[in-house]
């Protein structure tokens, strides 16, 4: 997995993603022109229009987060998007990369610090994330990244998308992300991620379970065994974003990820 996969999302071949990127770029000069940013090249939409957050070069994550998708642009990301526009045309993809993280961490250290938090303690306490002073630091500089490997299901930033569109993303560049890490875990956050992985692997849970699979909000926290394309362990969690992460399982989510990682 290096700068040849990286290209892969920048030049989607498959025609569903070719159009995902499409959307995405449109969306992003739409919303830059909400901005009233002047002269914005195409290189620097383009590189707004996907995510991509894996240093080739220095990372070696064991571990993989599965998102459904990076949403669009928000008034908060203008330090970032002023930062790709300071690359300028034809920046080497790492720099590019590094400016992605910048997305990745403002989303986790500040909108959904309160998760990331217990997060990164939970997951220290079970020997797979390795802070060693405070959890901001452990993601800001960028040690969160070694852990683990984070990835969107759907590269680019679309108001929607269809089934056979995640489908695509899925066989395009999912699936050959899990064979790159080969991960010892792999955490899939929310319904239309869980339920996509779900179709396109042969899923078995750890211990008997008496749930219905197919829901995340009865899966969740629970471990499942997959042999294809990996072999590893997959949990899946309720998307800490959301409504149910917030209201209905917000004592309880963390309880459930613990009792999954201590089943393992």
């Amino acid at each position: 997995m290096n700068a040849e996969f990286y290209n892969r999302i920048v030049q989607p071949e498959h025609p569903e993603l070719r159009d995902l990127a499409d959307q995405a770029r449109t969306g992003v000069e739409n919303i830059l022109t909400d901005w009233r940013l002047e002269n914005v090249s195409p290189s620097v939409v383009r590189n707004l229009s996907f995510t991509y957050y894996h240093d080739w070069e220095h990372d070696d994550p064991d571990c993989l987060l599965v998102i459904q998708d990076p949403g669009p642009l928000y008034d908060r990301h203008r330090d970032e998007v002023q930062a790709i526009r300071n690359l300028g045309t034809g920046p080497d993809p790492l720099d590019v990369v590094s400016l992605h993280r910048r997305f990745a961490i403002s989303w986790l250290v500040q909108r959904n610090a309160d998760f990331a938090e217990k997060f990164v303690e939970t997951c220290a306490e079970h020997g797979i994330a390795t802070p060693t002073d405070d959890w901001r630091d452990y993601i800001k500089q960028g040690r969160f990244f070694d852990d683990f490997y984070l990835a969107d299901v759907v590269k680019y930033r679309t108001d929607s998308h269809s089934h056979n569109q995640r489908l695509a993303s899925y066989r395009g560049y999912l699936r050959d992300e899990l064979q790159y890490i080969d991960p010892e875990s792999v955490f899939v956050f929310g319904g239309d991620a869980w339920s996509l992985l779900r179709s396109q692997m042969d899923l078995s849970p750890v211990e008997t379970l008496d749930i219905d699979p197919s829901k995340v909000t009865e899966a969740h926290g629970h471990p499942f065994k997959i042999t294809k394309p990996v072999e590893t362990t997959v949990i899946p969690l309720v998307h800490f974003s959301g409504r149910v992460y917030h209201s209905l399982l917000r004592d309880s989510y963390f309880d459930y990820l613990e009792e999954g990682l201590a089943t393992l």
